[in-house]
């Protein structure tokens, strides 16, 4: 997000004050109007209310704005939220969108990987191959103590459920992490 002058951050608040209220409405055309304003001035501080959003209403038309929404972010802050918010209960039923949104949009995952690993020790099948993805795609952005930690994790947690139908995707990441790691 380039730099905004106090005034016209200003008008953004306000703006993504408006929208947030808006993603509550039960008038869909009000709620598409909120999600495209949320395209213009929106942060990854709105994104758990596009989530409920996308729970709370069961129209096409929303989920896949919101979806192209999700896949075109732009702010690296939002990598963190998503994954954060792939960890919440509630959005069990969203959590593989949540988790593509990150390698859909090309944000930088690099500075969340140990938190990503650590996610996918609890994920489930379909996350997981989104977090191999993520992972995948995400080359050159952690550091190799983030890289070194997160093999780690994965090693400790192949040792300890070593019959887990999972393990071949954790052995994918491994090798994907061994490859950024090596060079």
């Amino acid at each position: 997000m380039k730099k905004l002058t106090a005034t016209q951050e200003k008008m953004r608040v306000k703006k993504l004050a408006e929208a947030r209220k808006a993603l509550q409405s039960d008038d869909e055309s009000i709620v598409l109007k909120a999600i495209s304003e949320v395209k213009k001035h929106g942060d990854s501080g709105i994104l758990e209310t596009l989530a409920n959003t996308y729970l709370r209403i069961d129209d096409q038309e929303i989920r896949t704005a919101i979806t192209e929404l999700l896949h075109s972010l732009k702010d690296d802050e939002a990598a963190g939220e998503l994954i954060r918010l792939s960890e919440v209960e509630k959005f069990s039923a969203i959590h593989s969108l949540l988790l593509s949104s990150i390698w859909e949009s090309g944000i930088n995952s690099g500075p969340h990987l140990v938190k990503l690993i650590k996610r996918s020790l609890t994920a489930d099948y379909d996350s997981l191959l989104e977090i191999m993805t993520i992972v995948d795609n995400a080359e050159g952005s952690a550091s190799p103590e983030q890289i070194e930690e997160a093999l780690t994790l994965i090693q400790e947690h192949l040792s300890e459920a070593p019959k887990d139908d999972r393990a071949g995707l954790w052995v994918t990441i491994s090798r994907s992490l061994s490859e950024q790691l090596i060079g």
